[in-house]
């Protein structure tokens, strides 16, 4: 899982749109195709805190200063289709822990990035959002698709498929720390993991 931006928002409205063509469409096979099929899930969010990419998500297309006092920000996240295997589903009124990338000037997230419900969010993992995801940041945890991958250090990046709650676990209460010694990473288990453990598998 890569993510150039990581912010904590609440879910204000949700809107779809018909993504921008960079070339003329085939008008007859384009009217053919289902709404659901190519409309863009677009969420209005209000940006409470960002964690990562600051700067790139102030210069995003549909993102302006907000509130009376001008302290968050009012932003648009894009995601795929609803039929889409990618499709994120957000609740309005909701605060969220959502990463997500930049392209083509546009916020998006896909259901392959990192989303919570705030309240979801353990301490443990609180912690790591302000500092240690951000020091470690080239690590790569979990499955990884793509080019950018091959940049990622690995050592975190074995999913537990055969032991699902180790793996809860380690996800909520564990952080990925790069050995910079060795250039590779590895999983810190904090006291918070081994109780959790113990709370699942007596």
């Amino acid at each position: 899982m890569f993510a150039s931006t990581a912010i904590r928002a609440k879910v204000l409205s949700e809107t779809t749109e018909v993504p921008t063509q960079t070339e003329p469409p085939d008008l007859e096979l384009f009217d053919s195709i289902p709404n659901e099929f190519i409309q863009e899930q677009v969420y209005t969010l209000r940006i409470l805190k960002v964690y990562k990419g600051a700067m790139e998500i102030n210069n995003t297309e549909g993102t302006v200063v907000y509130g009376s006092r001008k302290r968050t920000l009012r932003a648009k996240l894009y995601t795929p289709a609803r039929v889409s295997s990618c499709r994120v589903s957000l609740q309005k009124n909701t605060v969220y822990l959502l990463t997500g990338q930049i392209l083509k000037g546009r916020l998006r997230t896909g259901g392959c990035k990192w989303r919570t419900e705030w309240s979801q969010i353990t301490r443990k993992q609180r912690a790591g959002i302000k500092r240690f995801y951000g020091e470690n940041c080239m690590c790569q945890v979990g499955m990884c698709f793509g080019s950018s991958c091959n940049k990622l250090l690995k050592g975190c990046d074995k999913v537990e498929w055969r032991s699902r709650l180790k793996e809860h676990c380690k996800s909520k209460n564990s952080y990925c720390v790069r050995d910079w010694k060795e250039d590779k990473c590895a999983w810190r288990m904090a006291t918070d993991y081994r109780k959790c453990l113990k709370r699942l598998i007596p």
